[in-house]
């Protein structure tokens, strides 16, 4: 058994006298660091402070807890060789802006973005420090350049964000209907009409689609053709004919569109095999079914209508009318007619197509 005197016990030291004790206490309550003026004030007694502290000092400098003295005030601190332990990890909350928020969803929807197409989409320019804050937290991340003039840099989700969020991918995250479902988002027919239009502009201004496949028949320009001679309308005029691809075929094609939009995106390929291209602009008139069924008629031949609109109650309802008071005008001819788009359901879960709200004219 090992005696009393052989047991290694941390012993403070046992000469510290009361002043010493009350000066100790004293700078380690304080909450900043004291002068010499403030500790004689404290102690309301005077006596030799300076003794006090250097004793107190010497006592403190093996130890983990160092007294020190600078610019003349006094304060226990960590001894340095010590300080590498002590590091401080101080977490804060910090709440996004609105801004902050609808650029976050914007780029989680719409990645890779670049900075303008964040404002486009937005309506606004950025505040200050609005992407800068995202990209402090490691949300966002820069992925490279955009291939358009000026390389514009494009900004994408990271991992931390995934994780924030427990995402396993950005898949996970709620589609558009989901957030209209949970009210989360207005599902209006205006806020559809003027996302749609974001979209459109900036895939037409990033070269993802071609400008021509938008058409905007509401306005035009009206140019007189003209030659500088006679030479030149001549050569002009021959390159214009063109003999008829379905001329001696058994058969007549078409394509008919609801929408007079959708036709830029059909007019090359339709060009190009010298298919008739037919807008009804919603439900045709009987001029227009007229004309079309006479010249149904005039050429003797089956015929195969393939038509493109929407999936909605007026846009089911104008191909059934159509095919119907067609055949009117077209008795004996051979009419087939088929919907290709949109068809269905079945079409817009295949196609991932994004739906718009019921129009005001539908819901009567």
């Amino acid at each position: 058994m090992k005696k009393k005197n052989d047991l290694k016990i941390l012993k403070f030291p046992n000469n510290i006298t009361q002043l010493e004790r009350q000066t100790e206490a004293i700078l380690f309550a304080a909450e900043e660091p004291l002068d010499v003026d403030s500790i004689q004030e404290k102690l309301k007694t005077r006596t030799n402070i300076n003794k006090i502290l250097e004793s107190l000092q010497n006592q403190y400098k093996n130890r983990g807890i160092n007294l020190v003295c600078i610019a003349k005030k006094w304060s226990f601190r960590t001894a340095t060789n010590l300080s590498k332990f002590m590091n401080l990890q101080i977490f804060t909350k910090k709440k996004l802006s609105k801004a902050a928020i609808e650029t976050l969803a914007i780029i989680v929807y719409h990645q890779p973005v670049t900075r303008s197409e964040i404002e486009e989409i937005r309506g606004v320019s950025f505040a200050t420090g609005t992407l800068e804050i995202l990209l402090e937290m490691n949300w966002v991340r820069p992925a490279g350049r955009k291939n358009i003039p000026g390389k514009p840099i494009q900004y994408v989700t990271t991992d931390d964000f995934l994780s924030h969020f427990n995402l396993q991918k950005l898949s996970d995250l709620p589609n558009i209907e989901e957030l209209s479902s949970a009210g989360l988002i207005d599902k209006t027919e205006n806020e559809y009409n003027n996302t749609t239009c974001r979209l459109l502009a900036n895939m037409r201004r990033s070269e993802e689609i071609p400008f021509g496949w938008i058409a905007d028949n509401t306005r035009w320009v009206r140019k007189p053709r003209s030659y500088s001679n006679l030479e030149e309308m001549l050569t002009v005029t021959a390159k214009c004919y063109r003999k008829s691809l379905w001329m001696d075929t058994g058969v007549n094609v078409e394509i008919w569109l609801e929408k007079d939009a959708l036709s830029g995106v059909l007019y090359d390929v339709t060009e190009e095999w010298d298919v008739p291209l037919m807008v009804t602009r919603g439900y045709p008139s009987l001029s227009f079914l007229h004309e079309a069924g006479q010249g149904l008629e005039r050429s003797g031949k089956p015929a195969y209508i393939y038509y493109f609109g929407d999936y909605d109650p007026s846009g089911v309802d104008i191909p059934r009318v159509t095919e119907r008071e067609l055949r009117k005008f077209a008795p004996n001819t051979e009419i087939n007619f088929e919907i290709l788009a949109v068809t269905g359901e079945q079409q817009i879960k295949e196609l991932n197509l994004i739906t718009r709200p019921t129009k005001k004219s539908d819901r009567t």
